[in-house]
């Protein structure tokens, strides 16, 4: 299911001409990071400092 709604998002920041697909996740929550990365997506290094 995560996996179908992702490319849903993806389709439709396509479709719209988005800028970029912004997500939120707790630190603490390795499953949803590791699902993330496994889609491309990576940590904003920025918005850590």
């Amino acid at each position: 299911m995560g996996k179908q709604l992702l490319s849903t998002v993806k389709e439709f920041a396509t479709l719209t001409k988005s800028k970029g697909i912004e997500l939120s996740v707790e630190h603490t929550n390795d499953r949803a990071w590791k699902f993330y990365e496994k889609q491309g997506f990576k940590m904003d290094e920025e918005f850590l400092r």
